[in-house]
């Protein structure tokens, strides 16, 4: 890339500070994300975390370098073991935190969300939103260490057993089916635009980013679950599941709203005949 093509991309991204935020908090998701696999594949299978990740066995071909030495010597995986510590804790959390940041941020990024205004109130909108999610990383980190202690999650941090995988499968597309429909392409917030805030202000933008998350976790936590039987670490899950929620949080059709849950139902039961058969 030359000077003139990265003074372009410096130029339009002070023009748009929304979106580089954004794209910034995205990029670290994934990024971190992709360290997490990249720190294990000297040590395990890539199939091991899920379908679908034996797309990504070039990472694991390649012969070892400095880089890849360094990557695995950093302690950036969850808990892969029945006891937990405060350091997987903490470890699961941001795993969650990682993949909130990679599926759910980019559910912002539509042309009412983008839109010139001050960057403070969307920062603090943005804080909003995240804090939403960050509770949901919690509630998925506790049925993380339930379903561990109970050794329906194995090392890989995926469900080894076919039977609870078609119950998972089947109950969540059912609260998927049933939970109340909510307008999934609410009025863009009116963000305070002054530069001077106060605490009135704050507090405004503030709770638009909390009901905007509100809304999200209520239209996608049923498919943020379904990483469990996927794999929590299964990138390409991830990226499919990203597109679907991207879908089901901006637009309200009926297809998009409770054609994942029909389709997780059907799942279920076919993959419980298979267990039967």
């Amino acid at each position: 890339m030359d000077y003139r093509s990265s003074y372009t991309i410096h130029v339009f991204f002070q023009r748009n500070k929304q979106l580089a935020i954004l794209v910034t908090l995205i990029a670290i998701g994934w990024v971190y994300n992709f360290l997490q696999v990249a720190a294990l594949t000297p040590r395990m299978s890539l199939s091991q975390f899920g379908p679908g990740m034996n797309a990504l066995t070039f990472l694991t071909s390649q012969p070892p370098t400095a880089m890849s030495n360094l990557i695995s010597s950093i302690p950036l995986c969850s808990n892969f073991g029945p006891s937990w510590t405060i350091e997987s804790l903490v470890g699961s959390t941001l795993m969650w935190f990682g993949m909130v940041l990679a599926m759910m941020v980019p559910t912002l990024l539509i042309p009412r969300f983008l839109r010139p205004v001050n960057i403070q109130a969307f920062s603090i909108f943005l804080f909003g939103y995240v804090c939403i999610w960050f509770i949901f990383c919690i509630f998925g980190v506790a049925l993380q260490w339930g379903l561990q202690a109970y050794g329906v999650l194995d090392n890989s941090l995926l469900i080894n057993n076919s039977l609870a995988s078609a119950v998972m499968f089947m109950i969540i597309g059912g609260v998927q089916l049933l939970k109340p429909k909510l307008a999934s392409s609410p009025r863009c917030p009116k963000l305070s635009k002054s530069t001077q805030t106060n605490a009135t202000l704050l507090s405004d933008d503030f709770r638009a980013g909390l009901k905007r998350g509100a809304t999200c976790v209520h239209s996608c936590f049923p498919l943020m679950l379904v990483m469990f039987v996927f794999g929590l670490m299964n990138l390409v899950a991830m990226a499919f599941l990203t597109v679907i929620m991207y879908l089901m949080a901006n637009f309200a059709t009926g297809l998009v709203t409770r054609g994942p849950g029909f389709a997780l139902i059907v799942s279920g039961i076919l993959l419980l005949g298979l267990n039967y058969s």
